[in-house]
């Protein structure tokens, strides 16, 4: 869902961007050549860089959200999973196996 906002967020500046913007007066015949690599730099940064810094500060505010959001989301899932029938209890994560279990699986090399 991130990805997505992210790639329809620039194409969205990308289409406001061409509307709105003369790009004739970037390319100002002055006969100085730096004029033209400014203006073609300038044309990079519009096409390239505002786009990825607008796709780049949704994904940022979706991650923000989620954080802000995830106690809620903890207890709303464990409570889906709990009328599920799952088992909700915390586990140490060093021994997932239960009681009997061995800790690991060692493979055994036979001569």
């Amino acid at each position: 869902m991130v990805k997505g906002m992210a790639g329809i967020s620039a194409i969205i500046t990308l289409v406001g961007f061409l509307t709105t913007v003369d790009f004739s007066g970037f390319f100002e015949d002055t006969g100085n050549p730096t004029g033209l690599i400014f203006g073609f730099l300038i044309i990079i940064v519009f096409f390239v860089g505002i786009p990825f810094l607008t796709a780049f500060s949704y994904i940022l505010l979706a991650g923000e959200v989620m954080e802000f959001s995830m106690d809620f989301n903890t207890e709303k899932l464990y409570s889906l999973m709990e009328k599920k029938g799952y088992d909700i209890t915390p586990r140490d994560i060093t021994n997932i196996y239960p009681d009997g279990k061995p800790a690991s699986h060692e493979s055994k090399i036979e001569d």
